[in-house]
């Protein structure tokens, strides 16, 4: 069966998309229908009209790009970018990771200067001396964004991996990915909602605080590094899994903090 609806008898094709993007969101998102309307800040009931028979509109689309987008869903973004567009009756709104910001009234001033000068053939003169300039750091800027993204998508794929029930030492083994990466993208994308509840993510939780215990991590870097703000939860979980070394230095670092 089709994820996607045939569109009624007058309905807009574009409507009927639209519906179907916003489903497919929440589902690609793993989320329930209450869910995905806290994402969005907005009533369960308004998100069961979204999927069935009334397509978002202006701002609801605005606040879905930017979730699309913000997940790597480009697919789905777009779509939403170009019913928006449609709507303004304006050209496609920049994607998200595009769009700039601006601190203040003075940074907007120089931002829109800059333009005119890259812009208007009165400063075609001024605008090869700034091009000079701006070339290598653009250049830079999107070496940086290539890294950025593939760090991402590398988060994604061990998400991936651990939520298919591979264990963390597996995942270490077969792509040959260090503890810290393997730590930084659980921590950072995983939740107890992820894997099905508070029990099976401690689980994981564990698997992963191996691998760094393993790798000769104290305590206290694994609780900076990952934000526990109670380091001990740590300590239980050196002490299940026998991580002596982590132990003993804890403990040893506690002792020397009271005297």
């Amino acid at each position: 069966m089709k994820d996607s609806k045939k569109p009624k008898s007058g309905e807009p094709a574009e409507s009927s998309e639209l519906v179907a993007a916003v489903r497919k969101l929440r589902i690609a998102l793993e989320d329930t229908q209450q869910q995905f309307a806290q994402r969005l800040g907005l009533a369960i009931a308004t998100v069961i009209r979204y999927e069935h028979n009334r397509p978002p509109r202006a701002k609801a689309l605005a606040k879905l790009e930017q979730l699309a987008a913000a997940h790597g869903l480009d697919e789905y973004a777009a779509v939403f970018r170009r019913a928006l567009s449609n709507e303004l009756g304006a050209p496609p709104p920049a994607p998200t990771g595009l769009t700039i910001s601006v601190k203040d009234q003075e940074e907007m001033k120089l931002v829109i200067a800059l333009l005119d000068i890259l812009r208007k053939p009165f400063f075609a003169k001024e605008a090869k001396s700034v091009k000079r300039i701006l070339v290598p750091v653009a250049v830079q800027h999107q070496h940086d964004a290539e890294f950025d993204e593939a760090i991402e998508t590398s988060k994604l794929a061990i998400m991936r991996l651990l939520k298919a029930g591979h264990t963390a030492e597996d995942i270490r083994a077969r792509t040959g990915m260090s503890a810290e990466k393997i730590a930084d993208a659980f921590f950072d994308r995983g939740g107890p909602k992820l894997f099905g509840g508070p029990k099976e993510w401690q689980k994981r939780e564990r698997e992963v605080v191996a691998l760094l215990f393993a790798d000769g991590w104290p305590i206290n870097r694994i609780a900076d590094r990952f934000h526990y703000q109670n380091p001990d939860e740590l300590l239980a979980i050196a002490n299940d899994l026998e991580a002596w070394d982590a132990v003993s230095e804890y403990e040893r670092l506690k002792e020397d903090h009271r005297d």
